[in-house]
């Protein structure tokens, strides 16, 4: 990991209401979370730069959206959705919370079916 992408995982921001608005940063072992230690997810189906998750998928599977789109580097950066928010991406892949992991660290989502996947470096 270069020396900016490690800065930009230590860096956070304070989330606000609503949709997620935060910087990823790495917490628990391997899992790449938000702020307040929310597991991160990726979907498979989701093209690159592109997301297919809205309405019902987007109330359990949320967004991570971003407070700051110009803290993007070279493998965390940001796409704009067709809602018009500027959601977070790994590697060209969205970036989502699950509405049902209640402590920091939980990965429930991958649970869930349907090809989620918790986003994990290496």
């Amino acid at each position: 990991m270069t020396k900016t992408s490690t800065c930009l995982l230590l860096m956070l921001t304070a989330a606000l209401g609503g949709p997620v608005l935060a910087d990823p940063t790495l917490r628990h072992g391997d899992l790449v979370t938000d702020a307040q230690g929310r597991t991160l997810y990726t979907l498979e189906s989701d093209p690159a730069g592109a997301s297919r998750c809205y309405d019902d998928c987007a109330r359990t599977f949320p967004p991570f959206l971003s407070a700051n789109p110009n803290k993007a580097d070279d493998r965390f950066k940001f796409f704009d959705r067709a809602d018009g928010k500027s959601q977070w991406t790994y590697d060209g892949r969205p970036l989502y919370l699950y509405h049902g992991d209640s402590r920091p660290g939980d990965a429930h989502g991958e649970m869930a079916g349907g090809g989620w996947r918790a986003l994990r470096l290496r």
